[in-house]
Order: C-alpha cells, then structure tokens, then sequence
C-alpha cells in the first residue's frame, strides 16, 4: 500500500505543469537624443590692470623681501619657572601592599 501511494505522489508530481516564470522582453533600443551644441560664446576679455599702478592709487607701496636680507631671529632665552616648584607629597606605603577589594555600591 505504501509504495501504491508513493508511485501515485511520484506520478502526480510528474504531471503537475511547472509554473511559467516570466521571461524579461527585450528592451528596445531607444532612440538617442542628439547633443546640443553651445554656440560658443564671446567673451569679453577683463581689463588688463597693473597692480603697482592700483596699489599706488589706493596709497599703498609694494614692498619686496628677499629672505638673505632679512635679519636673524634673536635666539630664544631659556623660560624661567615663576612661582615656587611643587612640594612632593609622600604616599603611604600600606596603601601598596594591600589587595585589591572589589566594592558594589548598588543594591
């Protein structure tokens, strides 16, 4: 009886139609725009401005440095400390031989 039952299921699942799965339609070639051509445009050239001439008019001097010519930076001088220096506090020395304890401070 079972292995009735089991050509049945076997023969069933044999005429059973698979699910058609759907097939993507092939894509249409898309016609492509055709690119805009700019114009090209003119444009006007800015005014050639000299900066001596501008600085001057404004009152102002350009003034050119050459790192040879420049004088030495005068060396630094040692800081001094103001105030007194720190007053060294011993430590007890119980405090190190100790183990450590684990403290809960929740209930």
């Amino acid at each position: 009886a079972r292995q009735r039952e089991q050509e049945q299921r076997e023969a069933a699942a044999q005429s059973r139609p698979e699910p058609e799965t759907p097939r993507p339609e092939p894509e249409t070639p898309q016609p492509r725009p055709e690119p805009v051509r700019a114009e090209p445009t003119v444009r006007p050239e800015p005014p050639r401005v000299d900066p001596r001439e501008a600085l001057e008019s404004a009152g102002l001097q350009m003034v050119e440095t050459r790192p040879e010519r420049v004088p030495a930076a005068p060396a630094e001088t040692e800081v001094v400390p103001l105030g007194r220096p720190r007053r060294e506090r011993s430590r007890p020395a119980a405090a190190e031989d100790e183990p450590l304890v684990q403290v809960e401070t929740k209930n």
